[in-house]
């Protein structure tokens, strides 16, 4: 009787799934095996393409449906068109793709080749210069990417890509100057993506920027820096991303945090796991005027927090994270407690004696 109703719940199931398919436009061929792209398997109405998980070693040149018009507007919203619009080959053995790949697609939003062999020389100046117009989301991490030609990822080809994940990519160096043989970053990579609004340059070995790196007038609103080799805020190449609202700089080799330009946009900041980080010293924050969010945890040699840390407190902190420090003792006027909406302190050392007295008041 189990055997019966599993093998009716499969055929259910199986029998869902297809039409879901059908409705929707999913094309899923995740985990079959695959090297090769084979015509037939498009269907005119798949508007996503799941090959995720396969055995490619090139991506294929994907047709555009029959079904998309050519003169279809991409930023307007019509049920009776089906343009390939997401793409995934994630988890594949890619390590090169030419400018045909992608040369058909018209309305392509998302282009996932994470977790793949892509290496710096399988970007040229035209790899992006076809199907990509229109690209929202491009994720590239866990690539062994190393560096970037400077031309590979500008503005004209995709003016309205918003999020950029380069996380994980063996990234060395985004200053202007070689140095030791680092692989290379050039001036203004990132200058002309004036729509990009999500960043994400985890897991890397950069160890500068470049103070062009972005455009003046960027739209970036998110910036993951996490695990790099930055041993200070790079306060000039933010200077121009005056529409950030969150940086993360956990785990980087930061000795000192010291002060720098007025970012007043940067509504939320993590300076978690920092090993060297021993103290923040007075208006080592202070350049953070808008700051809702802070998080200063994990950092085993962090011993002292000057009571003016964060020079005049921010009258939009709301959320403070203090944990798992070597905090013994904090100053009355560290923090806007009564404002705090939410705080955090355990996992450190504190010594109770008169001068954290006021805590029990306040708290």
């Amino acid at each position: 009787m189990e055997w019966f109703i599993l093998q009716k719940l499969s055929a259910l199931l199986s029998y869902t799934l297809k039409t879901h398919v059908a409705e929707i436009g999913l094309l899923i061929f995740n985990c079959s095996d695959l090297s090769e792209l084979l015509a037939n398997q498009l269907s005119d109405k798949a508007e996503v393409l799941d090959y995720s998980r396969n055995k490619f070693t090139t991506l294929p040149i994907i047709s555009e449906s029959k079904e998309c018009p050519d003169k279809h507007k991409c930023t307007t919203t019509n049920s009776t068109y089906h343009c390939r619009l997401d793409i995934s080959f994630s988890r594949n053995q890619i390590s090169n793709f030419t400018e045909e790949s992608l040369r058909a697609v018209s309305c392509l939003r998302t282009l996932d080749l994470s977790f793949n062999e892509l290496t710096a020389d399988a970007f040229n100046a035209n790899t992006f210069q076809s199907g990509v117009y229109y690209l929202q989301r491009l994720i590239l991490n866990n690539n062994p990417i190393g560096r970037l030609p400077g031309n590979v990822i500008t503005q004209p080809f995709m003016p309205y890509l918003r999020e950029l994940d380069l996380s994980h990519c063996h990234l060395e160096d985004l200053s202007n100057k070689r140095q030791n043989q680092l692989t290379y970053m050039p001036e203004n990579i990132f200058g002309d993506l004036v729509s990009l609004k999500v960043l994400l340059l985890s897991d890397n070995k950069i160890q500068g920027f470049h103070e062009g790196a972005f455009y003046r007038y960027s739209s970036l609103e998110i910036l993951d820096l996490r695990n790099n080799q930055l041993t200070s805020v790079p306060y000039t190449a933010l200077d121009k991303l005056t529409k950030l609202q969150s940086l993360d700089l956990s785990q980087n080799p930061i000795r000192q945090v010291t002060r720098g330009p007025i970012t007043s946009g940067v509504q939320t900041l993590a300076l978690d796991n920092i090993p060297d980080l021993a103290e923040l010293g007075p208006y080592s924050l202070a350049s953070f005027t808008g700051l809702v969010s802070l998080s200063v945890s994990g950092n085993k040699a962090l011993q002292a927090i000057h009571p003016k840390f964060l020079g005049d407190n921010p009258a939009t902190l709301k959320h403070v994270r203090l944990e798992n420090n070597k905090l013994s003792t904090l100053g009355s006027d560290a923090l806007p407690w009564k404002q705090l909406t939410g705080l955090k302190l355990g996992g450190n050392p504190w010594y109770c004696d008169n001068q954290l007295g006021w805590m029990i008041k306040a708290l």
